[in-house]
């Protein structure tokens, strides 16, 4: 008797179009944040903990109220980085904070 050994990955997408959907979603996000990270100083790169894209507007999620502000202090000159990044122009970038761990 074989055994097949499948990634959680593939019974997400295998379960429905709404999981595949949702997985997809959650791979593109990643990848977002992997080029944001690319393009921020090391320090404030290893304290972003999410990043969502709504529309035209990018919010950055970062872990404390420091790195917040200091982020919110260069997003006008990440704007035309991110537009690049997601393939439309970014009208909007926020800052919030979502400590590492928290439930979003």
């Amino acid at each position: 008797m074989t055994q097949r050994s499948e990634t959680a990955a593939k019974l997400l997408v295998a379960a429905g179009p709404r999981l595949g959907e949702l997985h997809a979603r959650a791979r593109a996000f990643s990848a977002l944040k992997e080029r944001l990270a690319a393009v921020l100083p090391a320090p404030e790169a290893s304290h972003v903990t999410g990043i969502v894209q709504r529309d035209n507007e990018i919010v950055i999620l970062v872990d404390s109220s420091a790195w917040c502000a200091r982020l919110r202090y260069r997003a006008a000159s990440l704007r035309q980085q991110l537009s690049a990044m997601v393939g439309l122009e970014v009208k909007e970038i926020r800052v919030r904070v979502v400590p590492r761990g928290a439930r979003r």
